[in-house]
């Protein structure tokens, strides 16, 4: 199959985006998945090693410094609530049978809290 244009769609290289000569469309915009074939009738498989092989693939990263350090942020933040979501039974049981909490959750509950930036989504 014809391919043009080839551009991975994220840094995990897990798809690409293209466009492809259909029989009776032309050229046409096509998103190829690296294993997954969602009931197209283009093997997809073969079109994205076909790619790959062509070396003509670029790369997704046309992402600023401060965006890469935007989407860092936001990974670590999701990471760090991730944590305190984790601990909140620690807490819950604090409050209902007066057990103490132990020291290695409240400071990671600490650190998690003082480290992210981000604001809650609504």
């Amino acid at each position: 199959m014809e391919f043009k244009n080839p551009k991975y769609t994220n840094r995990h290289h897990t798809a690409i985006e293209c466009e492809i000569n259909h029989e009776d469309l032309g050229w046409v915009p096509f998103v190829c998945p690296k294993d997954q074939d969602h009931g197209t009738p283009v093997n997809t498989e073969a079109l994205f090693i076909a790619m790959v092989a062509s070396g003509n693939v670029e790369n997704e990263d046309t992402q600023t410094e401060q965006e890469l350090a935007d989407i860092a942020q936001v990974e670590m933040d999701a990471a760090n609530r991730q944590t305190l979501i984790e601990t909140d039974w620690y807490i819950i049981r604090h409050y209902e049978t007066g057990d103490v909490v132990p020291e290695n959750i409240t400071l990671s509950r600490a650190a998690a809290r003082s480290a992210i930036v981000g604001t809650l989504p609504e």
